[in-house]
């Protein structure tokens, strides 16, 4: 028993951090994939400024979710800076 210390809550949790970056092989196989091929759309003026999207989207679809991100592009956090 500590001295000056209280367990508020001692139930175990478990974590999935996003960022593929730092996925452990065992956070790998949990990890979330697209469920088709996809390809990469340009959708801002810079270079970065880039999503990926399906490939059986068709044309019409495609270019309609190009036109909704961009027209909501100032919604997107390119870098840190762009964040609240």
């Amino acid at each position: 028993k500590a001295e000056g210390k209280k367990i508020i809550n001692d139930q175990r949790c478990n974590f999935l951090d996003l960022d593929p970056r730092y996925f452990s092989r065992e956070e790998e196989e949990w990890s979330p994939r697209p469920t088709e091929e996809v390809k990469e759309i340009q959708i801002g003026a810079e270079p970065g400024q880039k999503t990926k999207v399906g490939t059986s989207l068709s044309r019409p679809m495609e270019e309609e979710l190009k036109n909704t991100l961009r027209e909501n592009i100032d919604l997107f956090a390119w870098s840190a800076k762009d964040m609240p």
